[in-house]
This record gives structure tokens, C-alpha cells and sequence, in this order.
């Protein structure tokens, strides 16, 4: 249960934050430097738990657990802030196709957005490694499990 409320909070912050910190509402460097963290720390974590859940979840009801996760959070993202509307639905994509068609649904094509896609591909992955690492030793023993944590 744990995983599922901290996807829930990691996605739906990491919404928010996108909404606030947009190419459209600071300038190009910041809208660079706030996606880059919100990917390494936020949507790494996101991808993260959201591959745990995916194991524990195996035949036992896969897709519609992992559907309802997802739409969750982008339902809760919408709840918090209907502006969030674009965000929430562009949040819905892996790593590698997250980063090319998030900043392109979400805020349409502006110069420099192939800087934008790069890092936020790139803080994804390393995010991703960082946090999945962290899930995995961050306890020790036989309540490290995926059975024990959701």
C-alpha cells in the first residue's frame, strides 16, 4: 500500500510542479532546470514504484491495477488544479516516449524543447536507477519484498 500512495504523491507532485514551472510561465533556463530535477527526482521515483507495483501485481490482475493507478493520478493532478489538464494526460507515457511527447503535448513546439526532451530522458533514467536502487536496500531482510511493502 505504501508504493501506491507514494506513486500517487510523486506523480501528482511532479504535475503540479510542471504546471508551475513551464516554459509558458518562467523562462526557458528555469523551465529547464525545474523539468530536469522534477524528471530525476520525481518521475524517476514514479517509474520506479510503478515497476515494483507492475511485479507484485503479475497474474493478479495486471491491467486493470496498473490502469486505475495511473489514471488515478492524473485524476487527482486534474482534482488539485483542473489547469492541469494537458499535464495530467501527458504524464501517462515511459521514459524514453514520456520525454519526446510530454513537453510536445503539453506546451506544443518553442525553440530549445529538444533540450528539454534530452534532459528530461536523461534525468529519467538515471532518476529511475537512482530510486529503484533506493527501493531495493533501503531495508534490509525478508520485509524488503514487494509482498511486504504494498
Amino acid at each position: 500500500m505504501i508504493y501506491v500512495v507514494l506513486y500517487l504523491a510523486a506523480i501528482v507532485l511532479a504535475n503540479i510542479l510542471i504546471l508551475l514551472y513551464n516554459p509558458d510561465t518562467v523562462s526557458m533556463t528555469w523551465a529547464l532546470v525545474a523539468e530536469t530535477g522534477i524528471s530525476f527526482f520525481l518521475i524517476g521515483l514514479d517509474l520506479s514504484i510503478r515497476d515494483k507495483l507492475h511485479d507484485y501485481w503479475q497474474n493478479r490482475n495486471l491491467w486493470p491495477k496498473m490502469v486505475t493507478l495511473i489514471v488515478s493520478g492524473s485524476l487527482i493532478t486534474i482534482f488539485f488544479n483542473l489547469e492541469a489538464l494537458q499535464i495530467a494526460f501527458a504524464s501517462c507515457g515511459g521514459a524514453a516516449v514520456d520525454s519526446l511527447v510530454f513537453p510536445l503535448v503539453a506546451f506544443g513546439f518553442y525553440p530549445g524543447v529538444h533540450w528539454i526532451i534530452l534532459g528530461q530522458f536523461v534525468a529519467k533514467v538515471f532518476g529511475g536507477a537512482l530510486w529503484a536502487f533506493v527501493i531495493d536496500h533501503f531495508r534490509r531482510g525478508p520485509e524488503n519484498t514487494a509482498e511486504a511493502a504494498v
